[in-house]
């Protein structure tokens, strides 16, 4: 017979719950791009109702370099990434634009006040399929976007101190 008390079930429903709520979130950092991203186009910027992400379209990003950072403000290596998201913002002259995943604009605007806002557009994607159709699983993620809308590369997890040369020779490539 199962000894259940009521604080081993607290307890697990806790642990269920957390690891619910960062089942999207990841420390992955891989600076090689999956050969099914390389060059692939960005899409639409649209879920599957038709639905653009709200604060920028993918005519936004045309016609120059720029990045695209999938977070949230309850995904703890978004939050370890943003500092340094701020520093790169100050270094790189392209235009950073944030996805919201998973997370309301009050809990967003309440954590880019507090920790500063390296975007030049916010877009939320409440459902994530915007993060899918870009080829992403997880938070965070950086994409370095080229001047033909195509992805240059992809940066899965938490931003470390070694992908931020590359992404800045990247942006200053031709």
């Amino acid at each position: 017979m199962y000894n259940f008390t009521r604080r081993k079930i607290l307890t697990s429903c806790a642990a269920a719950a957390i690891s619910g709520t960062l089942a999207g979130c990841s420390d992955l950092s891989v600076e090689a791009v999956p050969g099914n991203l390389t060059a692939a186009a960005v899409p639409d910027l649209k879920t599957t109702n038709g639905f653009a992400v709200n604060g920028f379209t993918a005519n936004d990003l045309a016609g120059r370099k720029s990045l695209i950072v999938g977070f949230a403000s309850w995904c703890p290596y978004c939050r370890k990434q943003h500092d340094r998201l701020m520093a790169l913002r100050r270094t790189i002259y392209a235009p950073i634009f944030g996805i919201v995943v998973s997370d309301s604009a009050t809990n967003t605007a309440q954590f880019l006040n507090k920790a500063g806002n390296p975007f030049t557009a916010v877009g939320y994607d409440p459902k994530g399929e915007i993060t899918v159709s870009l080829g992403q699983t997880g938070l965070p993620f950086t994409l370095v976007v080229d001047q033909q809308l195509n992805i240059a590369a992809a940066y899965p997890g938490e931003l470390t101190a070694e992908h931020v040369d590359p992404i800045v020779n990247l942006l200053k490539t031709a």
